[in-house]
C-alpha cells in the first residue's frame, strides 16, 4: 500500500523530472555557437546545464528508489547515469569555462590549446552520451519487462539510447551543438514521460 508521504514524493519526484528536462530542451535551444561561442552567455548556459544535470541525477537517483535498487536493471542504469553526469560536467567544464578564460587572456594562447580543449570536451561529451544511453536502456528494459503501462516510455527510450551511438559510429563522431540538441533532447522527453508517470503514482 502507498503511503501518503511515499505519494508526496512521487510526484516531486515526478515533478523535478518534468521541469529539469524542459529546462533543458530551452537551454539546449540558447547554447552559442560560432563566433558568439566565445562570449558571456556561454558561461551561463554551461552553469546552467550543470545545475540541471545535478537536480536530474537526483530525481534519477530517487525515480530508481522506487524501481527498487536491488534490481541489477535499475542499479546498473544508476551507476551508468552517475557516470554521465560527471562526464558531462567535464565537458561542460571545459567548454563553458576553460576555453573562455583562455581565450580572455591578455597572452595569446596557442591554438593547439584550443584544439586539446576540444578534443577533450568532445571525448567526454561523446563518453558522457554513450553512459547515459546505457541508462536509458537499461531503465527501459526495466519498464519493459515490469510495467504495462510505461511500455511505450520503453520503446521510446530504445531508439533514444542507440541511435546516437549508430551515429557516431557511422555519421560523424562529432557531438557538434545541433547534434546535442536533438540528443539531449530526446532523453528530456523520455525523462518527462518517467516523471508524468511518476506524478500519477504509476510507477
Amino acid at each position: 500500500m502507498t503511503s501518503t508521504a511515499d505519494t508526496a514524493n512521487s510526484k516531486l519526484t515526478g515533478t523535478v523530472l518534468i521541469a529539469s528536462s524542459l529546462m533543458v530542451i530551452l537551454t539546449m535551444a540558447h547554447h552559442p555557437s560560432g563566433p558568439e561561442g566565445m562570449s558571456g552567455l556561454v558561461v551561463v548556459v554551461h552553469g546552467i546545464m550543470i545545475l540541471l544535470m545535478l537536480l536530474l541525477f537526483t530525481a534519477f537517483l530517487s525515480y530508481s528508489a522506487y524501481r527498487r535498487f536491488q534490481n541489477p536493471s535499475v542499479l546498473f542504469a544508476l551507476v551508468c547515469y552517475g557516470t554521465s553526469v560527471l562526464l558531462n560536467i567535464g565537458a561542460a567544464t571545459v567548454n563553458g569555462f576553460v576555453v573562455g578564460a583562455l581565450a580572455n587572456r591578455e597572452t595569446a594562447v596557442n591554438q593547439d590549446i584550443f584544439r586539446l580543449c576540444w578534443e577533450i570536451n568532445q571525448a567526454l561529451a561523446r563518453l558522457g552520451v554513450a553512459t547515459m544511453g546505457l541508462a536509458v536502456l537499461f531503465w527501459s528494459i526495466d519498464l519493459f519487462r515490469r510495467q504495462k503501462s510505461a511500455r511505450w516510455i520503453a520503446l521510446f527510450g530504445f531508439p533514444v539510447a542507440l541511435l546516437p551511438l549508430v551515429w557516431f559510429a557511422v555519421v560523424s563522431s562529432d557531438l557538434g551543438v545541433t547534434v546535442a540538441i536533438w540528443v539531449y533532447g530526446g532523453h528530456a522527453v523520455g525523462a518527462i514521460g518517467r516523471g508524468r508517470h511518476l506524478r500519477r503514482g504509476v510507477l
